[in-house]
């Protein structure tokens, strides 16, 4: 459990008392009221997140397998592990983008139906040369396209009735996106977003929360805690520790094990338990701001994509205990689906 301090503080300096936020000259923050409670956000009594029930639509009809001997996962595979991550195994990717259409449209209805807006945050699609991180971002974006009516709908098949094509909604104009890292050298997570899904769905630009630019790494990120902290809790409501909490964190893994930014045995991944929401990253490459990982199990529901045999060893390892090593392993939302191919699952061993 993160202590509560009376004072909000973020990177850079930047701080926050009860009825506003400040910040140097460098990184100015308009005074705003605010209205929440914990280490980075404080104003108001927290709340217990309500948990989400996520629809399994492909899946729908068959049981949990528990309390059998353990064997190895496979297609159509759909278990609970003990600490009640949710794993479930879909033949290709082409099935994972559709599962994961489905639990996005499932949050959205469910979180617009409770406090009437929907907030989500996305992957960032920078990386390596390999362009395997922005490969995940782009199966991310092209799944969130299908919501908008311009993708195709996916294949529901009953017992009684031949398979049929279902089209999913959403009301895109309670979205609110956000943002798991940006290189402050440009906007590529941003601009992949809005190329792949965002202009498509027609999500207001208001809505629509980037990374800041235009300044170094620390201001960056005490700039988009400030901006997540302020927003009205019918948008971001408060986790029990007291962190804004998403309605739906949904994210790829790399095949390293590095989730959102948070890569292996790095200085942010030894940041949990800090209670920050944003994390300032400096290094060779570029700087950028990303999402801390209590901020991203601050999340109510977490989606959690892996596709491809290169991914296998990791996901293997992100289904086991929480390691550093892992980051992908640090993630325990109050209800963690994980969405995986054949490929991705088949070093894993059902409980």
């Amino acid at each position: 459990m993160l202590s509560v301090s009376p004072v909000w503080q973020g990177a850079g300096g930047l701080t926050r008392s009860a009825d506003k936020a400040r910040g140097p000259a460098l990184f100015t923050v308009p005074a705003v009221s605010a209205t929440r409670q914990g280490p980075q956000c404080r104003g108001v009594e927290s709340r217990v997140s309500v948990g989400l029930v996520a629809s399994a639509v492909l899946l729908r009809g068959r049981k949990h397998r528990l309390g059998r001997t353990a064997r190895t996962a496979s297609a159509g595979s759909l278990f609970l592990l003990p600490d009640g991550r949710d794993i479930r195994v879909l033949t290709n990717e082409g099935e994972v983008k559709t599962a994961v259409a489905a639990e996005v449209a499932s949050c959205s209805s469910a979180a617009i139906a409770e406090k009437g807006a929907f907030s989500i945050c996305v992957p960032g699609s920078f990386g390596p040369a390999d362009g395997q991180e922005l490969a995940g971002a782009q199966l991310i974006g092209e799944s969130l396209a299908t919501l908008s009516g311009q993708g195709m709908g996916f294949q529901r098949r009953s017992e009684s009735r031949p398979k049929k094509s279902v089209q999913l909604t959403a009301d895109f104009d309670k979205w609110h996106v956000f943002f798991a890292g940006e290189r402050l050298d440009g906007q590529e997570s941003f601009l992949l977003a809005k190329k792949l899904w965002i202009d498509s769905c027609g999500i207001p630009e208001a809505q629509v929360h980037p990374v800041p630019q235009g300044m170094p790494a620390e201001g960056a990120a005490a700039q988009y805690t400030a901006e997540i902290c302020m927003q009205d809790e019918s948008i971001l409501v408060d986790s029990d520790q007291g962190l804004p909490a998403l309605d739906l964190l949904l994210l790829d893994m790399a095949k390293d094990g590095t989730i959102g930014r948070l890569k292996p045995d790095s200085p942010e991944v030894e940041e949990a338990g800090s209670g920050k929401v944003i994390l300032p990253v400096e290094d060779d490459d570029a700087e950028a701001a990303i999402a801390a990982p209590d901020f991203m199990n601050a999340a109510r529901t977490a989606v959690i994509v892996a596709t491809g045999a290169a991914a296998a060893a990791s996901v293997n390892k992100a289904l086991g205990s929480a390691s550093s090593a892992c980051p992908a392993s640090l993630i325990r939302t109050g209800k963690t689906i994980w969405l995986l191919d054949a490929g991705s699952a088949q070093d894993v061993s059902e409980p």
